[in-house]
C-alpha cells in the first residue's frame, strides 16, 4: 500500500478533525514514513490534553462563592 493510501486510511478516521489538520500541514511527513505521523499524532493528543477550552482559570470561579445573596432559610 503506497504512502498516501495508508496516510488517508489513517488520517481520515481521526476525531477533531483538528487532529487530522495538524498531522496533513506538518512539514515532516514529506519523510513519507508513517512513524512520523504517529508521532505527529501523539504530540497532538498530549498537546490537546494540556489546553482544552475550559482548563484556563483564567476569570472562573470554582467552589463556594464568598457572598450569598437570597432569603435565609433558617
Amino acid at each position: 500500500m503506497a504512502f498516501s493510501d495508508r496516510l488517508g486510511y489513517f488520517v481520515d478516521k481521526l476525531r477533531p478533525a483538528e487532529a487530522a489538520m495538524h498531522i496533513r500541514n506538518a512539514d515532516s511527513i514529506r519523510s513519507k514514513d508513517m512513524e512520523v505521523v504517529y508521532q505527529l499524532a501523539r504530540q497532538w493528543a498530549a498537546n490537546s490534553r494540556i489546553v482544552k477550552p475550559g482548563n484556563s482559570h483564567e476569570g472562573h470561579r470554582y467552589g463556594k462563592p464568598l457572598v450569598k445573596f437570597g432569603k435565609r432559610t433558617n
